[in-house]
């Protein structure tokens, strides 16, 4: 993907059908996360990505085909992102507004 396709690399606005795609997708990530008290944003977020990163393979259609569904591509597209756009795609994500409180339901 070339650099102009990638800045293009837009997510859509979440909706009420994506929370079940998101939580079938937080279930097999066993994302339960209990983090120590102190810890600053930025290694809480690191601790998240390794727990993330270490059972991605466990969700691994239902992540791609989410991702489809965000970037409005297929998912033979998702498939040949570099990880540079796949970054990109996860960071918009959960910068996203409405992401939030689903994340901090979901993790209880």
């Amino acid at each position: 993907m070339s650099n102009k396709e990638e800045s293009q690399l837009q997510i859509r606005e979440l909706g009420f059908m994506d929370i079940f795609p998101m939580s079938k997708i937080v279930g097999k990530l066993k994302l339960k996360l209990k983090f120590e008290q102190g810890l600053s944003q930025e290694e809480v977020g690191y601790e998240l990505a390794y727990r993330v990163f270490s059972n991605i393979h466990l969700a691994e259609k239902e992540v791609i085909s989410f991702v489809s569904s965000l970037l409005g591509i297929t998912v033979q597209e998702v498939k040949k992102l570099g990880l540079k756009e796949f970054v990109s795609v996860i960071t918009q994500l959960v910068s996203k507004d409405e992401f939030q409180p689903f994340l901090k339901q979901a993790m209880k």
